[in-house]
């Protein structure tokens, strides 16, 4: 799915004007930002498992 995101991101950054092609890329950095911040939520969840989490 993330490579589907970035290659539908590169093919339409080369056929878009400037205003679309920075709209565009600011929906891929956000992206990027939400995957990378889901990522790390799910990492320090199972790292740190607490007790609230057991029961």
């Amino acid at each position: 799915m993330v490579l589907a995101l970035i290659l539908g991101g590169v093919t339409n950054l080369l056929s878009l004007p400037l205003g679309e092609f920075l709209l565009a890329s600011g929906t891929t950095a956000w992206a990027f930002w939400c995957v990378a911040y889901g990522v790390g939520m799910l990492r320090r969840s199972s790292r740190k498992e607490t007790p609230a989490l057991q029961s």
